[in-house]
């Protein structure tokens, strides 16, 4: 009993006198940070402070929520309008390409990169786009039957924009938005491009492949015709980018003939991660599980011959040298900017045999698009102030 004592005495002098340390020490019994912290991870105890300001800030700012919404019940809330609940955008939604541009204006790469597609791209009206973003999970088995090509609205509110704000963290509704706009919804359509938002892969994680067959099999999409895939994963309060590369050429890897060929397609995953935080095998396998799965569900061999042809060996996972954050904070930012410039690399790149065996080191160095990092992107928005100012 004493020991338990001093044991508990000693978390509450640490709570007390350290709040960092003491968020530390919490972040350890998770099994997932135990892998992290275990690797000795080259943070001194001074920049523990720098590494943890934001998380016991947002941390601080959700437990006020709490607090206010168990103060107010539903019927005050209403009567005195809660501003934060109400939505500030809704997206898609109808507009022409003029309009688009003019909202993405102070994007200056967004706005190139949108003006440089639409020259390749034909016009369509406003449909549902080739992305799970329009097709929100069945409820239940005959809506996974049956489908439907609803389209999902995301819905951001004074709350999510709020997160945009320097020192915060994004959430699920504006890294889902980035990704529905950067791919050019509503009114540019990408086929070889599928991109899932973050609930894809926490259902895939918790409940298994079979649990999201609907998000592509309502729509009838065959994910092996599509050259990029993109799967955010959002864990731990980290985010991270998981790509499946050219699925549909899984048997390229087997040819010894194709292996190092600069114009047969190259199958594999890449992973991207602004921290090296999140566990890549274990996602990977997920990714193994569910497309394999679905090779079986659109028969891409028959019974007799069924195998599973993803896993470890097959389908090499690739961590290529990418811009590192350098705060506790910016992963979604980060990963928000991983997705838009392999976007950019769709039509530039094959994706090839010969980028397997250097791991896609030159891949990612040749295109010049992965040499970020905060302190550019402070210089770009303080120039681009500067620019406006003069005008």
């Amino acid at each position: 009993r004493l020991i338990h004592a001093k044991s508990g005495l000693l978390k509450l002098l640490i709570t007390i006198i350290n709040p960092q340390q003491a968020m530390i020490e919490q972040m350890k019994q998770n099994q997932t940070l135990k892998t992290w912290f275990d690797c000795n991870p080259e943070i001194e105890f001074y920049e523990l402070e720098e590494y943890t300001a934001a998380l016991l800030k947002d941390t601080e700012k959700e437990n006020n929520k709490r607090r206010r919404s168990t103060r107010l019940s539903r019927a005050s809330t209403k009567k005195k309008g809660n501003t934060s609940e109400k939505p500030q955008l809704v997206f898609p939604f109808k507009a022409d390409e003029e309009e688009f541009y003019a909202a993405a204006s102070d994007l200056g790469e967004l706005k190139q990169a949108r003006e440089s597609a639409s020259a390749a791209n034909e016009r369509a009206t406003i449909q549902p786009q080739d992305s799970d973003l329009n097709e929100p999970q069945a409820e239940n088995e005959s809506e996974k039957v049956k489908g439907s090509a609803r389209t999902h609205y995301i819905t951001i509110r004074e709350d999510d924009i709020e997160r945009l704000d320097p020192g915060e963290f994004l959430n699920d509704a504006l890294v889902d938005f980035w990704m529905k706009w950067i791919s050019g919804a509503p009114n540019n359509t990408h086929p070889d491009v599928h991109i899932f938002t973050s609930h894809f892969m926490s259902t895939l994680a918790s409940d298994g492949a079979k649990a999201v067959s609907s998000w592509t099999a309502k729509k009838r999409i065959d994910i092996f015709e599509k050259k990029l895939i993109f799967v955010p994963v959002n864990s731990d309060l980290h985010w991270s980018l998981c790509v499946v590369v050219n699925p549909g050429f899984i048997t390229n890897n087997s040819d010894n003939e194709k292996n190092g060929s600069r114009s047969e397609k190259g199958s594999f995953l890449l992973f991207l991660d602004s921290l090296n935080m999140h566990q890549k095998r274990k996602v990977a396998k997920k990714i193994y599980e569910w497309l394999n799965f679905e090779w079986k569900r659109l028969k891409k061999s028959s019974d007799k011959d069924f195998r599973q042809p993803f896993y470890r060996e097959s389908m090499p996972l690739f961590t290529p040298k990418i811009p590192y954050q350098d705060n506790g904070c910016d992963c979604g930012v980060f990963v928000c900017r991983y997705a838009f410039n392999l976007f950019q690399m769709r039509n530039e790149s094959v994706f090839s045999q010969f980028d397997m065996v250097d791991n896609c080191t030159d891949l990612f160095e040749d295109s010049g698009l992965f040499e970020f990092g905060l302190s550019s992107e402070e210089e770009a928005r303080k120039s681009k102030e500067e620019e406006q100012i003069e005008v």
